[in-house]
């Protein structure tokens, strides 16, 4: 009897940790350098949710970020939330925004960016067992008073061949890495011929945005 109560122990202690596993962020650590006070970070998360059924996950964030997270949806990112809901079997992106308090010492600031969830165990439902999902992400954020301006900008066209008569419809990528919020102001001029970057080419349209 005593060999039956050992072998059922055994089993549990080892299938308990496989519930880790059916949550995860597919993203790397958030290393920030040269942060500025006041300054806004966001970055995006991909969660994944291997499991079989749907799961109702917290979102926080944890040690020294702790007041700093707020997160939201792609889809309404003027609304913050502190919960989402992932289907069975797939992955649900959202952002989080950090955001630098305006008192904050020059310094380097650690925490996570905390996923969790807790549902009811079924390995020993007659003590009311709970097994906690829970998945964080490293955060590194180094204030500092040095301005940084590192920024690109692309245009690149929604499609490259132009029926006649059909509008010419382009996309404006901007990336900013630096830790000084920008406003950016695209001058946009469309050339004909494919010699586009010679001096003779006829101009046949140009725009500035945002208008």
């Amino acid at each position: 009897m005593k060999k039956i109560l050992i072998g059922i122990a055994t089993t549990l202690a080892l299938a308990a940790p496989l519930a880790a596993f059916a949550l995860g962020q597919l993203t790397s650590p958030i290393d920030i350098k040269n942060a500025r006070r006041g300054q806004v970070i966001e970055e995006r998360l991909i969660l994944n949710n291997s499991d079989d059924r749907q799961l109702e996950l917290a979102l926080s964030g944890q040690g020294d970020i702790a007041g700093w997270a707020t997160f939201f949806l792609p889809g309404d990112r003027g609304t913050p939330v502190t919960s989402v809901s992932v289907g069975a079997k797939s992955n649900l992106e959202a952002w989080v925004k950090l955001t630098v308090p305006d008192d904050a010492r020059n310094g380097t600031y650690r925490g996570t960016i905390q996923v969790s969830q807790a549902v009811a165990s079924t390995t020993a439902p007659q003590v009311g067992a709970m097994v906690a999902l829970s998945t964080s992400r490293q955060v590194t954020i180094v204030v500092t008073d040095k301005e940084e301006i590192a920024f690109t900008a692309q245009v690149i066209p929604v499609v490259f061949d132009v029926r006649p008569g059909d509008p010419l419809g382009i996309k404006l990528l901007y990336r900013n890495q630096g830790n000084v919020q920008i406003r950016p102001q695209a001058r946009v001029v469309v050339k004909q011929d494919a010699e586009i970057a010679g001096a003779d080419a006829r101009v046949v349209g140009e725009t500035i945005f945002p208008y």
